[in-house]
């Protein structure tokens, strides 16, 4: 059974996924509601632990059943005490298979060291929560990935 948890967006599981691992429920359900207004169908998955992210990353990356799930993008938070999300973001650059995935690092504000360290990393792009659930949608969309559309886009940056 995978231990991340599966939205609404997309009930038959055909479409890729969008990771957010984030401690923060409500955040992860402000990117899924992001993600339906912009009427994408790709799941968002939470899971609220790195290293759980990580164990399932990579059980999906070496084959088998997960195999399918590996996401089109993640969205991982900055803010966890023991800096384990930073551990996964190193540990995702440093996978052959894992660093094909596209991070975007979220965190409290905008502190340059921090957002300095995510582009080290290897991020994608560095986002303020305050901002990320409304401008990821645009983000994801620029990543080349292969995402779902449900139905018509609206207007670039309106969720």
């Amino acid at each position: 059974m995978h231990r991340f948890d599966r939205t609404r967006n997309d009930p038959e599981h055909h479409h890729p996924p969008i990771l957010v691992v984030d401690r923060d429920v409500a955040f992860a359900e402000a990117v899924r509601t992001a993600v339906t207004a912009g009427h994408l169908v790709n799941p968002v998955l939470a899971c609220p632990d790195p290293r759980t992210a990580l164990g399932d990353l990579t059980a999906g990356a070496q084959g088998g059943a997960r195999a399918r799930s590996r996401p089109i993008a993640a969205v991982v938070s900055f803010d966890f005490e023991d800096r384990r999300g930073q551990h996964l973001l190193r540990s995702i650059g440093q996978s052959p298979t894992l660093r094909l995935i596209p991070v975007v690092v979220v965190g409290q504000g905008v502190d340059a060291d921090e957002v300095r360290e995510a582009m080290d990393l290897g991020a994608a792009a560095y986002l303020s929560k305050l901002v990320a659930s409304h401008v990821l949608l645009d983000i994801i969309r620029g990543l080349g990935m292969p995402w779902a559309l449900a139905g018509p886009a609206p207007a670039a940056g309106v969720v």
